[in-house]
């Protein structure tokens, strides 16, 4: 039987792959739970410097699998309905509080729970044949979880919009409103531009990475004292590390940095 996701690790790049092409990759409680056990390993393990978030075959992710749901919302009790969707709304959460930098790669349909995953991550990319849609609504239900994400993305306008008229939007539409970062023609273009984003975050240090993924969250929720109290503590521990050692001595030096993985 084949595996609901699939990981493969190269180079520091670890590439996690939803693996149901024949229901486009549609989530399971098992498939949100191996992605959680998958993002939760690659966060302690050290080598691992960069994550990408893949979807099998034509479509990244076509939200909930509504044959499993359905079987939740038989069951007279909310626990299972509640439980489902609190784990779904936690991998979102986990995704988008990643220490490492994580990689969207999307394309076909990415429809509801897949924007949701999608939004979460730091940078997505996506071919121009992609279609997205918040679709939650046209079956009587709302995007309860991954609300947060989206208007994060887009804005609180335009995430409201997009959420209640399910509008189908092109990829040149969701590059507009922000829902992607990269537009690539074709696949080809597509793992070119990932190689080159991968490149490019090689260059930035681990641990400056995480720190500042953690800032940019704390901009959004602290007063500004707050804020400017906690950037500089963070500064301070980042300036007095081996990171910034390293960093500065190589740019003095011009030479790249250790963490790199590009020869001096």
């Amino acid at each position: 039987m084949e595996p609901l996701v699939v990981i493969g690790r190269d180079s520091g790049v670890v590439t996690i792959t939803l693996n149901r092409p024949q229901a486009r990759n549609a989530l399971t409680a098992r498939m949100i739970s191996a992605l959680e056990t998958a993002l939760t390993k690659a966060a302690d393990h050290a080598p691992d410097r960069i994550i990408v978030l893949r979807g099998a075959g034509d479509h990244f992710c076509a939200g909930a699998d509504l044959a499993e749901s359905a079987a939740a919302r038989a069951n007279p009790d909310d626990a299972a309905l509640r439980a489902a969707n609190q784990q779904f709304g936690a991998l979102c959460a986990q995704i988008a509080a990643h220490p490492k930098p994580i990689i969207a790669c999307v394309q076909g349909s990415v429809i509801g729970g897949g924007i949701g995953l999608a939004c979460a991550a730091d940078i997505v990319l996506a071919t121009g044949q992609t279609r997205f849609r918040l679709s939650e609504v046209t079956l009587g239900l709302i995007p309860a979880q991954i609300l947060p994400f989206v208007i994060a993305r887009t804005g609180y306008v335009t995430a409201k919009r997009l959420a209640i008229t399910a509008q189908s939007l092109t990829a040149d539409e969701a590059k507009n409103l922000s829902l992607l970062d990269i537009l690539c023609e074709d696949h080809a273009a597509l793992e070119v531009a990932l190689a080159q984003t991968i490149a490019t975050l090689r260059a930035a240090a681990p641990a400056a990475i995480a720190a500042t993924k953690s800032l940019a969250r704390d901009a959004r929720t602290l007063t500004p004292d707050c804020y400017i109290q906690h950037a500089a503590d963070l500064f301070i521990a980042a300036a007095r590390g081996a990171e910034a050692e390293e960093g500065i001595a190589a740019f003095l030096a011009r030479r790249p940095p250790s963490w790199s993985g590009n020869p001096a």
